[in-house]
């Protein structure tokens, strides 16, 4: 597989910068300073590492989700957020269909397993989420009900 070391390079940048989720994440802490969501470092930090489970993060959504006439703007923005990983699981699905149409069970790009591989990445994906307490959120609603 060719690689571009200025595009690897570009995209190692971009992962180590902060994501639409930690904006997300850092709007409910100035909303709600007295939520006790930690601050994570803002410029020359590191954030690759993603974003661990929040429970004060989970409890700010609950709050926003529970109150959606006060908070009616933050309510839409999680709405919105889950609307774009709907939208990226679905896209992921569509991909994995178009290589089976494509390439069949043959080897993939760069040597990889080709369709297996993109299947055990979505099943894998699905337990993986972009927002994860926003869908802690659904789970609590529906399990109150």
């Amino acid at each position: 597989m060719h690689r571009d070391p200025a595009v690897q390079e570009a995209l190692i940048r971009r992962c180590a910068e902060p994501s639409i989720y930690d904006a997300a994440v850092h709007l409910l802490s100035r909303r709600f300073p007295d939520a006790g969501i930690a601050p994570r470092p803002e410029r020359g930090a590191d954030y690759s590492e993603g974003l661990a489970h929040d429970p004060a993060v989970f409890a700010t959504w609950k709050r926003i989700y529970d109150d959606q006439g006060a908070q009616m703007s933050l309510f839409q923005l999680g709405e919105r957020l889950i609307d774009l990983e709907d939208a990226f699981r679905r896209w992921r699905f569509r991909h994995l269909t178009t290589v089976a149409r494509v390439i069949g069970r043959s080897t993939g790009t760069g040597g990889s397993a080709g369709l297996r591989y993109l299947q055990q990445t979505a099943i894998d994906g699905m337990e993986d989420f972009l927002f994860p307490e926003l869908w802690q959120v659904r789970n609590a609603i529906f399990e109150g009900q």
